[in-house]
């Protein structure tokens, strides 16, 4: 279960939409929730540079700004009960900054808010919560402003959480299984969760009901099915076989990976957990970045896992060097 929930705030309504969500698994699992905010650095040169000694006023005097306002937080009665940790830093670049946050805190899972396709409102240096998502090395959950939410305003509600986990028959697409275990379980409370594997074969731009389409598709078929079977039997060992979830799977074909996960995804879900792999996507999905598509797309919260073979090369010097993570404002060429 998660011990350390990280929760980037900007001073918005919007961002604070993750703080139930944050607040439900903490008391799920007696984790501590980390409140983050990153402080711009003023304009230290150009045309009128500021003296040091008032840049030094400044950030003083925005801290304790900041502070208060993570502390009026931490009072709030969706919180109440919950261990919470305050962490302020000073940075010119957010996205990297919270980067080194989420491991100084030793979080275990970020939950952030994203509003649509163009991040936080008050942090414009491009999308902050999808540079997170694409570069964070622990499970990242991402809500959406206008998405739906996971947990119901009534104090103490719970409700079952149905999740779809998108596969492509590789061990890195299955790497988010176990924290989408956990994370619906302790979302759906009191409730039952539900976790539905959907394995996505992509296969040739056919038309549907052509004869090679469906003969290409039974042939398929016994394979996917039968990789199912196997991945499903996980659910039945330690540890996922101790967390209540009901869990089921079906099979689909489609050309187009990122619209079939779409597709499904609109037919009762509450959230969507898929695994990322470096910036070149899933390993079977050879077109382009699919859970980038489906995190630019879908108004659904998404939970990002990365397996760890890419966690660990994210963290490499050589990564670091070439500006993997320190890029503020480069383009996103996908996972």
């Amino acid at each position: 279960m998660f011990s350390r929930i990280l929760v980037p705030l900007d001073g918005s309504s919007r961002a604070e939409r993750s703080l139930p969500v944050a607040a439900r698994l903490a008391r799920s699992g007696g984790a501590t929730v980390v409140l983050a905010r990153i402080i711009g650095l003023p304009t230290l040169f150009g045309p009128d540079p500021s003296p040091l000694s008032d840049v030094e006023v400044a950030l003083s005097n925005e801290r304790e700004t900041v502070t208060r306002y993570l502390e009026e937080v931490a009072r709030r009665p969706e919180l109440v009960g919950v261990t919470i940790q305050i962490e302020v830093a000073v940075a010119a670049a957010v996205a990297p900054a919270l980067l080194d946050l989420i491991q100084s805190a030793h979080a275990d899972l970020v939950v952030i808010c994203s509003h649509g396709h163009t991040g936080f409102t008050r942090w414009r240096l491009g999308s902050v919560a999808q540079k997170i998502a694409r570069h964070v090395t622990v499970p990242t959950l991402v809500l959406r402003a206008e998405g739906p939410s996971l947990v119901d305003d009534s104090a103490g509600a719970s409700r079952s959480i149905h999740a779809l986990a998108p596969l492509d028959g590789s061990p890195e697409a299955e790497a988010a299984l176990e924290p989408a275990d956990q994370l619906v379980a302790a979302l759906a409370a009191r409730a039952r969760g539900a976790l539905h594997l959907l394995h996505v074969v992509q296969v040739e731009d056919a038309p549907p009901a052509s004869g090679a389409s469906q003969s290409n598709q039974e042939a398929l078929r016994p394979e996917a099915e039968q990789y199912l079977r196997v991945v499903m039997e996980r659910f039945q060992r330690a540890p996922m076989a101790d967390i209540p979830l009901d869990v089921t799977s079906s099979v689909v074909f489609d050309p187009d990976v990122a619209a079939a996960i779409l597709d499904q995804s609109a037919k009762g879900y509450d959230m969507i957990a898929m695994a990322s792999h470096g910036r070149s996507g899933l390993r079977l999905w050879m077109m382009g970045s699919v859970t980038e598509r489906v995190l630019q797309t879908s108004d659904f919260p998404l939970l990002i896992v990365r397996p760890q073979s890419a966690a660990l090369a994210q963290q490499t010097p050589d990564a670091v060097a070439k500006g993997a993570i320190g890029d503020e404002i480069s383009g996103w060429p996908g996972y």
